[in-house]
């Protein structure tokens, strides 16, 4: 069979040959501010993959598109440019040195620098390493993480004052805690200094056997901190004179952010318990382990062994309780689960001529030890910011408020808890007719103890916190600027203890008789006034900053205390009105504090540096032949990096400066009154049934000032782009 098809006619494939499109040849060299070229940085079409890369003398050669308008510049360690082609086709970018942390921002005393160009001694701890640990006070937020600075929590119970040393001890008569200034407040930053014994009149950190004391800083929400400087040497500490001694700590709070308004809420829960607690004997283990003891005795001359029958008086664990009874008294003491929940919120926004930052927080956490003590604080903070359209008045308002209330630890670590450890394993808390079983007396006295009848005892406190701050600049001229720091501080502290007659035992009556009830008030209030100047200018080569002002100080501290005993009922232990006998206590002291200050800085082409300070401080504390002390100090920086022989020498190195300073602080650290003679009453002594006046101390109209000499050298080293710091 024969098929006969047409015959197919083929078609010519046609290839479509696209024609390049019309490209452009960008040239340029690429260096950094010194004019050294920069190899390898790489120079991108914005928004394509389309590039090149710098060769050695910082040349490169880019082929891109006709329509392409932007070219992005970058190389590790250097700020990213941006450099618009508008038609050119050759190019010569210069790029800055990226602000790595020595050219960050540093908060000094009544103004900022960078660690470039600091002469002194200045730490910094930022807002995020300060967040991430979970703690209630912000100085608990340094340990571990700034040298020279050592903390110390008074006691083992909740909000326990934090003690806190900068470069060890500094002064004979203050104390070891540092200046504490809150965004220009300064605080009342003694540790335990809310808390009092009615019964004097002077404040302490919690009595007899209750762990406490609250710290003022309890009241500064962690979450609401930008940085912690710590101002360690003469050179950043003495224009705070007499204050300064034992170093500066200026905590700087959050602004607004500009911008649409932006709303932020955390929460947070967690559980604490102790990491490690001792692995204690079991009662069979134990009991064992105390019969072995009676039948071994004791030594004698003739026999290493000497069996000693037990009795009651001697061994309750072995002939009384329960034989198959266990208690682990460590985790009783210490070892209970303490919840702790946290919740704060933040709204910012506005723009330059007017912004706003308001934050709340509530943190409520409870403490391992025994009665369920815990700590719960409530924060609020409002910050308004406002700047004129010339960008020549400026005005910062700021005001926070704290509450807390906290109640007790009702047994001390070093007290209570150290007996309860040592409590046997099978000692019975309560006796089998369901009373408190007191075992002190009744058997070897001083190796029992109940902590029953201490639970019963209720101490507790409230404290208010309240700092308002406001901020003024006014600038006259070019670089001439007045300026004003005011701010007022008020604290209020109740402090209560009652102890009821179901605390009453054979344990406790060689420190607690009878029943009592102890109430203080304790009030603090600061008023303090800044006014300054600030001058500055380009001089030569380098730059001048001038700075005159003065501290106008007034505080003023109240105290009354009331103790009441044996009321004849517990419920009237809550009350002033009652008790046989009624102490009662109140002090009032004044302190007036008024300085002059100046500072003078000058920056010659970023590599020679030299700082001055002066200030002359005047205090109600001295009598009138000391009533003013001088301090001062001077500091000197070279940063022999920026010199040409040694940065082409040492091209490893990146920073390079050497640092010097001498100066002194001082301190007025001293009883009020002291330089005159001051009469107290005593209700225990009488004369003919009146009560009597004595002296309360040997006047000193010659005491004066106390003053500290300092001196410190430093070296700061930058490798790696400055990636690597070395700081002594």
């Amino acid at each position: 069979t024969v098929v006969i098809k047409p015959k197919e006619e083929k078609t010519a494939a046609i290839t479509v040959i696209e024609m390049p499109q019309e490209q452009l040849r960008l040239t340029g060299t690429v260096k950094d501010r010194n004019g050294i070229p920069l190899q390898s940085a790489a120079v991108v079409v914005k928004g394509t993959t389309i590039g090149a890369s710098t060769d050695a003398e910082g040349n490169f050669v880019l082929y891109c598109p006709a329509d392409s308008k932007v070219l992005e510049i970058s190389i590790l360690g250097m700020k990213t440019q941006e450099v618009v082609i508008g038609g050119k086709n050759s190019f010569t970018v210069v790029l800055e040195e990226e602000a790595m942390d020595i050219d960050e921002v540093q908060v000094i005393a009544y103004g900022t620098t960078t660690k470039r160009l600091n002469t002194g001694t200045v730490a910094t701890v930022k807002s995020e390493d300060i967040v991430s640990r979970p703690v209630t006070n912000v100085l608990q937020a340094l340990q571990g993480q700034v040298a020279g600075v050592a903390l110390h929590q008074q006691s083992t119970g909740l909000g326990s004052p934090v003690d806190i040393v900068v470069r060890g001890q500094n002064s004979f008569s203050s104390g070891t805690n540092p200046l504490i200034i809150v965004d220009g407040v300064v605080v009342n930053s003694s540790p335990g200094g809310l808390i009092a014994d009615p019964t004097t009149n002077y404040t302490t950190g919690g009595t007899n056997f209750m762990t406490g004391g609250v710290s003022p800083l309890n009241f500064i929400n962690p979450g609401d901190i930008e940085s912690i400087d710590i101002l360690k040497d003469a050179d950043a500490t003495s224009i705070y004179g007499s204050r300064a001694s034992n170093g500066v700590i200026l905590i700087t709070t959050k602004k607004a952010v500009l911008g649409e308004t932006k709303y932020t809420f955390n929460a947070s829960t967690g559980l604490s318990t102790p990491a490690y607690t001792a692995e204690r004997m079991g009662t069979a283990e134990y009991l064992q382990m105390r019969k072995d003891a009676f039948a071994m005795g004791n030594a004698s001359a003739t026999s290493a062994i000497n069996p000693i029958t037990p009795t009651e008086f001697y061994a309750p664990d072995l002939l009384v309780w329960d034989q198959a009874a266990y208690t682990d008294w460590t985790d009783y003491s210490i070892g209970n689960t303490a919840p702790v929940y946290s919740f704060d919120g933040q709204i910012t926004g506005g723009n330059k001529t007017m912004n706003y930052l308001a934050s709340a927080g509530y943190t409520k956490k409870y403490d391992v030890q025994p009665g369920k003590p815990y700590q719960e604080r409530l924060v609020g903070r409002m910050v308004i910011g406002h700047t004129s359209a010339d960008n020549k008045l400026k005005i910062n308002l700021s005001s926070t408020f704290g509450y807390e209330n906290q109640t007790f630890t009702y047994t001390s670590f070093s007290n209570n808890n150290l007996q309860l450890i040592a409590n046997v394993p099978n000692f019975e808390i309560y006796n089998e007719d369901g009373s408190v079983n007191i075992a002190y007396g009744k058997y070897n006295n001083g190796i029992y103890f109940n902590p029953v009848p201490m639970s019963y005892v209720d101490s507790y406190s409230k404290t208010g916190n309240l700092l308002l701050s406001a901020d003024l600049s006014y600038e006259i001229a070019t670089g001439l600027k007045v300026k004003a720091l005011i701010s007022y501080n008020l604290q209020n502290n109740e402090w209560h203890k009652i102890f009821p007659s179901t605390a009453m035992s054979a344990q406790t009556d060689t420190y607690n008789p009878y029943p009592f009830g102890a109430h203080t008030t304790n009030t603090f209030n600061a008023l303090n006034i800044e006014p300054m100047l600030t001058y500055d200018r380009k001089v030569a080569k380098g730059n001048l900053s001038l700075l005159a002002g003065a501290t106008l100080l007034s505080k003023e501290s109240k105290l009354t205390g009331a103790t009441v005993n044996e009321p004849g009922s517990d419920a009237l232990l809550y009350s002033f009105a009652n008790g046989n006998p009624t102490t009662v206590n109140s002090n009032k002291f004044y302190y007036k504090f008024a300085s002059l200050f100046g500072r003078a800085t000058y920056n010659w082409d970023d590599k020679y540096l030299i700082n001055l300070t002066f200030r002359r401080d005047g205090s109600s504390k001295f009598g009138p032949d000391n009533k003013f002390g001088n301090f001062g100090s001077a500091g000197l920086g070279w940063i022999f990096t920026e010199e040409d022989f040694i940065s082409n020498s040492l091209s490893f190195l990146s920073f390079g400066k050497l640092r010097g300073s001498y100066g002194t602080t001082g301190s007025d650290g001293i009883g009020d009154y002291a330089y005159i003679s001051i009469m107290q009453s005593s209700t225990n002594n009488e004369y003919a049934t009146n009560d009597i006046l004595f002296p309360a101390g040997i006047p000193n109209p010659g005491i004066h000032w106390e003053k500290t000499a300092k001196m410190d050298i430093g070296l700061d080293l930058g490798f790696l782009s400055n990636r690597i710091m070395f700081n002594t």
